[in-house]
């Protein structure tokens, strides 16, 4: 009875502290980062400097005492697998070789909980040694560890009394291997990604587009998309067969096509799609720059801006669904030469463009008349009906300024606007039947 109740008590306690693993051995790079030293110290991968070892490779730290070398140098491990869980059990275990004895300070930081920093001796210089360090010490004004951790830190020149880093820094070469802690595994996010892709724009004479991004039309030269300046990333991805662009914005994407300007003198408009999923758009905006260079080195002001939020702009950010931006181009900025666009945005997930152009919108638009479209009552009070041979693929309502104010897409041989409570007025229509596109004037008495 007493051998059973001694094998239930070791296996209520084997249930309540998770095995500890290798966490890093520096086998495969794919599994790491490192900072490549800082505050002085050089690091690098080699091999176990130990007669006849089988540690493979190992990281090498050398601790530098030059002049301008920060007492604090050390070097930064980031695991890309998985993070180091520091809970229930507060240790991690580093396997360490020297050829001289020394105090080692390790910190865990970008965790869950408070960063913690610990140290302990290493005392068997020409030996391979295990030394464990306990994340309750709060070394160089930590806390207590308590939490998963995506960063571990090595100070090789902290003071073996445990009061500070020494200083001035001591010149000094060690090797480090085989991390071993408590493992929490990273679970990958998978990015939302659109059902459908982009809708298809109204097709306009491809002599008056100037294309950054389409299928539709070709595209000018990029230099870089994103700068080198850029906070976020960008790939190629492709939806529902539809070439794409994935942005990932830490702040702003910047476009560069300093080798293919574009003149939008006689532009009048510009094109983008986008798309993104957020459940909380408050405060949240989308931002597109368009910087004009009048023939110079670098930007001049005022540059176009465009600004689009959840709430009152044209349009507005929505989520989970394609959002089309088809507006005119501001009034009273340069226009011969803009060589980059950027786009600023604090939404936290992915953002999907498509379709982002410049166009002149009266280039290759044919009245009604001229492809059979036929529309009554105008003048009218209230309603007006369009009616073609073929179906109506898209129609939509533009105000004097060019500004886009009613859009249907009917697929349908006839269909009818309520502009009833437009104020009077003269309104151009634009309706696209097979592919091309039309327009006539409309007076709203």
């Amino acid at each position: 009875m007493k051998k059973i109740t001694i094998l239930i008590a070791l296996m209520i306690t084997s249930l309540g502290f998770a095995q500890q693993v290798v966490i890093e051995n520096f086998e495969d790079p794919t599994n790491y980062k490192l900072e490549n030293g800082f505050g002085g110290l050089k690091s690098s991968i080699t091999t176990d400097p130990a007669s006849g070892g089988t540690n493979l490779n190992v990281l090498k730290l050398e601790v530098s005492a030059a002049g301008g070398s920060q007492v604090w140098q050390g070097e930064s491990l980031l695991p890309q697998n998985s993070k180091i869980k520091v809970t229930t059990d507060k240790t991690v275990k580093v396997d360490v070789y020297s050829s001289v004895a020394f105090t080692l300070m390790c910190k865990v930081e970008q965790g869950t909980g408070p960063n913690a920093g610990a140290s302990k001796a290493y005392t068997t210089p020409g030996q391979w040694q295990t030394l464990t360090f306990t994340f309750t010490e709060g070394r160089d004004f930590t806390g207590t560890a308590n939490g998963e951790y995506s960063k571990f830190v090595f100070f090789p020149n902290w003071k073996d009394d445990n009061t500070n880093f020494k200083s001035p820094p001591v010149a000094l070469t060690l090797y480090v291997d085989n991390i071993t802690a408590e493992k929490a595994v990273i679970v990958p996010v998978i990015d939302p990604v659109p059902a459908t892709a982009a809708p298809k724009p109204q097709l306009q004479n491809a002599s008056g587009v100037a294309s950054i991004f389409s299928n539709l039309y070709t595209n000018i030269a990029i230099n870089e998309w994103p700068t080198g300046w850029s906070s976020g990333t960008s790939s190629d991805v492709q939806i529902a067969g539809d070439d794409t662009k994935k942005l990932k914005l830490a702040d702003f994407i910047g476009i560069d096509f300093q080798g293919s300007p574009i003149n939008a003198t006689n532009m009048d408009r510009w094109h983008m799609d986008f798309w993104v999923e957020e459940a909380n758009l408050d405060g949240k905006v989308f931002n597109v720059k368009l910087i004009d260079f009048a023939g110079t080195a670098a930007e001049v002001t005022p540059t176009h801006v465009y600004n689009f939020q959840s709430v009152g702009t044209n349009p507005v950010i929505e989520s989970g669904r394609w959002v089309t931006i088809d507006i005119p181009l501001k009034a009273g900025f340069g226009k011969s030469d803009i060589k980059q666009a950027v786009i600023i945005s604090n939404l936290k997930g992915p953002i999907y463009i498509d379709n982002f152009y410049l166009y002149n919108s009266t280039l290759g638009t044919k009245s009604f008349a001229t492809v059979g479209v036929k529309m009554h009552p105008n003048p009218t009070t209230g309603r007006v009906t369009i009616e073609a041979k073929n179906i109506i693929e898209r129609v939509s309502l533009h105000n004097v300024l060019g500004q886009e104010i009613l859009v249907r897409n009917p697929n349908t041989q006839a269909t009818t606007l309520d502009i009833s409570s437009l104020q009077a007025g003269v309104y151009v229509v634009k309706t696209t039947v097979d592919g091309k596109v039309a327009s006539s004037r409309v007076v709203k008495k």
